[in-house]
């Protein structure tokens, strides 16, 4: 993913390295570099692909060895790039693993998806896509809602060509689109990603090739800034689905601002699920635990035959003149001793029983007791 090559060439030469390689009907080759010197070569039988294993970096030049920072600012200026990587090829496999431990282990899958296994599910309900082809170059990816701004800019994030760069204006033409938006000394979070002829961009700029100079930049700043204003008009007071946004449900401009339509609802306020049960039917087949698909056969008080169907033990299954009715045998078991408890309460008097121990309680008037 390199512009010339050089990056593997100059890693073999300050550590150990081995690698493996092979591609379709060729053989496989494996070598061993330490310290920029050639070990061993020999052809391998790996399956398809290449493996890379680097060890001992900087064993030969222990001066450099002593620039480093601890393991814990090392391994997130790893992570840095792993991110980095990962988010601009979500369709390739990616397993990070530190002293044994897996960190990250991410299947192909789609961009969305990659940004929600990365970041975590938060982020899911706060990315709004962004979708713009114009002559100059392509616009996509996602954009994060104000209210998930940070005071940093760790989740911001541009490519160009899938290759990530870092450039002062397309930062300022996207944070411009969130004016009066943020509070002050947040920043905007988004994973932008910009296609363009590679004859337009010049990456000789820096050496580390992340600075990208590009021919016409003043319409790209202006082509970057409407389209993320026009993704926030559209989709920033929008819910946003938890699976990958269909086409089909993109809001028109004639809907965005209208008043959603009240659906009409009809309530039988007469109706009720047990009418035709009286309390020793329910109690009957609540207590007798039927065989599946069992059937009871009852008659109701127009001595007309009544046929009363169990299912899977849970479900009670009949019809009345109009309609069928099923019942949740466990719920309406409940119903029936709670208002034989209720009725028990104020028609009767209720058991009760005093205590062998009592137990003394000092109440006031904010005490409140929940049994």
């Amino acid at each position: 993913m390199g512009f010339r090559g050089e990056a593997l060439a100059a890693i073999a030469s300050v550590s150990m390295l081995e690698m493996e390689s092979i591609t379709d009907n060729q053989n496989g080759h494996f070598i061993e570099i330490n310290g920029g010197k050639l070990l061993r070569e020999k052809v391998s039988n790996i399956q398809e692909g290449t493996s890379i294993k680097i060890k001992n970096i900087f064993y030969n030049i222990p001066a450099r060895r002593n620039f480093l920072k601890s393991n814990f600012v090392e391994l997130r200026h790893i992570l840095d790039v792993f991110h980095r990587l990962a988010i601009s090829h979500p369709e390739i496999e990616f397993s990070f693993i530190n002293n044994d431990e897996e960190i990250f282990y991410l299947k192909g899958e789609s961009l969305k998806k990659r940004i929600v296994s990365i970041f975590g599910e938060k982020v899911r309900e706060n990315l709004i896509p962004i979708n713009e082809s114009t002559q100059i170059a392509d616009i996509s990816g996602f954009v994060l809602k104000p209210e998930f701004s940070k005071k940093s800019r760790s989740n911001q994030f541009v490519f160009v060509n899938k290759r990530f760069i870092k450039s002062q204006f397309i930062n300022h033409s996207i944070f411009a689109s969130y004016n009066g938006l943020l509070k002050d000394g947040y920043y905007p979070g988004y994973f932008l990603f910009i296609d363009i002829d590679p004859t337009k961009i010049d990456v000789n700029v820096h050496p580390n090739k992340i600075e990208i100079k590009f021919d016409d930049d003043q319409n790209l700043y202006s082509i970057i800034n409407s389209s993320v204003k026009h993704c926030l008009g559209i989709y920033q007071v929008s819910p946003v689905l938890d699976f990958d946004k269909d086409p089909s449900m993109d809001i028109s401009y004639d809907l965005v601002k209208s008043q959603p339509r009240i659906p009409a609802i009809e309530i039988n306020s007469e109706f009720n699920p047990f009418e035709v049960f009286n309390d020793e039917r329910v109690n009957n087949v609540s207590y007798n635990y039927l065989a599946p698909n069992s059937k009871l056969n009852f008659e109701d008080d127009n001595n007309q035959n009544l046929k009363i169907f169990q299912i899977l033990n849970k479900f009670i299954v009949s019809t009345n003149k109009s309609s069928l009715i099923i019942i949740n045998q466990n719920l309406a078991h409940q119903r029936i001793l709670y208002e034989s408890f209720l009725k028990s309460i104020f028609e009767n008097s209720a058991n009760s029983q005093k205590l062998v121990f009592p137990i003394e309680l000092s109440l006031t008037k904010k005490t409140t007791i929940t049994i």
